[in-house]
């Protein structure tokens, strides 16, 4: 006589008050009624509540007949992984853990298409698919393969990805760019506005509402963080310029040698410039230029440090008040705008002033409720430098957005 064994247990809500049954099966086997076609069974603990407010199919399912009072609901015929990669996402929108930066192209499409089925918003998993493209390695990756991301990037509103794999297959024609940008796609992260102030007041702020974007941990990696911001990267090295005026550098320590170097490299691309009739090189180009030199100097050296790039990228505003001489003088000579040379410092693209928009899947989520009390006391603490009244009278009831519109409003500039 054999004993029933209980299946594994996975605990997605600790305080959950229901159990999923999962039972998965090996689809690649014909004899669907042979036992060997099961390939696992699971129970999961989460939020009814957490369940019903994020898909109307497990509305409709959990509210019917005997499934309305029962603490177990059976699910047969599904990806295990990908249903509890959607029940972590819907319990607390935590950050992936690095188990979940290893699964496979077919794990991704199966994610997607169980979103799909149980009407889930798509759009919860798009921080998660950056993380995810984030950490693999492109430049191994084949034309299907490519073909299929991008249609993921597409599906899940990443942006940058997609320009990414759209520039490794060859669909833009205008120059190529260093593979510093095309291999590794940005991962989100929080702004700095969100990162002083939210956390402060409400603990969390979920990586689906993340504001900005930075280098992936295997760009770091390798490059480090040449800019404060990848915006600035971004800007830098997607800036087109006439590659007919790069100079010839043998190495990439011929760069950093000499603070001066980036006054001579401007000097010598205009002269290339006059020698063969093209346009005089602006301020944007010239940035991009030095930088798309950098990179692919640093990516041939035998040894490489990140920090010299940093170095190097910095050069061009290094001596700053020759570097602004120089480009004062260049705007003079062609009757340019002050627009054209203006110094644009790191960081200046970056939302940190902004306020986030509301979430359009807040009224879906699961939130827990701050006490009012809190809210005020930690309000006091954040503010606590602003000259704002005192928070017990002014700040009660206001929702995490209202409060935060009034922070914004408090710190910024009166026009």
């Amino acid at each position: 006589m054999s004993l029933s064994v209980e299946p594994p247990l996975i605990e997605i809500d600790p305080a959950g008050d229901i159990y999923i049954k999962a039972t998965e099966y090996n689809t690649n086997t014909v004899a669907e009624n042979s036992n060997n076609f099961l390939q696992q069974t699971v129970l999961i603990k989460v939020s009814k509540q957490v369940l019903i407010g994020n898909s109307v199919i497990f509305k409709e399912a959990l509210e019917s007949g005997d499934n309305h009072h029962r603490n177990t609901f059976d699910i047969g015929h599904i990806s295990v992984k990908s249903l509890e990669i959607w029940l972590r996402i819907l319990h607390s929108g935590d950050l992936p853990n690095t188990e979940w930066m290893h699964l496979q192209m077919n794990d991704i499409v199966d994610t997607m298409k169980l979103g799909i089925e149980y009407k889930f918003k798509l759009s919860r998993f798009n921080a998660w698919f950056a993380f995810w493209l984030g950490s693999q390695n492109l430049s191994n990756a084949t034309l299907a393969i490519l073909q299929q991301l991008g249609k993921l990037c597409e599906t899940f509103h990443h942006q940058f990805g997609g320009e990414c794999i759209a520039l490794l297959l060859g669909s833009f024609t205008n120059h190529q760019l260093p593979q510093a940008f095309t291999l590794y796609p940005p991962v989100p992260e929080m702004s700095l506005l969100q990162s002083t102030f939210q956390i402060q007041l409400f603990g969390i702020v979920s990586p689906e509402d993340y504001t900005t974007w930075v280098f992936s941990p295997q760009f770091q990696a390798i490059y480090g963080s040449p800019t404060t911001a990848y915006s600035d990267f971004y800007r830098l090295v997607t800036t087109p310029f006439d590659r007919e005026i790069l100079p010839k550098y043998k190495t990439f320590d011929t760069l950093w040698m000499q603070q001066s170097t980036f006054i001579a490299f401007c000097k010598t691309v205009d002269n290339i410039a006059a020698i063969r009739n093209l346009e005089p090189v602006s301020r944007r180009a010239m940035e991009a230029a030095w930088v798309f030199i950098a990179l692919e100097l640093y990516e041939d050296s035998p040894s490489s440090n990140p920090s010299i790039l940093r170095k190097v990228f910095e050069m061009r505003f290094q001596p700053r008040h020759k570097v602004e001489e120089y480009w004062a003088d260049k705007c003079i000579k062609f009757g340019w705008s002050a627009k054209e040379i203006e110094f644009l410092k790191d960081n200046c693209e970056e939302p940190d002033n902004e306020v986030a928009e509301p979430n359009e899947d807040e009224e879906m989520g699961y939130a827990v409720e701050i006490p009012p009390e809190q809210t005020a006391m930690d309000l006091d603490m954040a503010l606590d430098d602003l000259d704002l009244e005192d928070a017990d009278e002014n700040y009660h009831g206001l929702t995490p957005n209202e409060l935060l519109a009034l922070f914004q409003k408090s710190v910024d500039p009166v026009e």
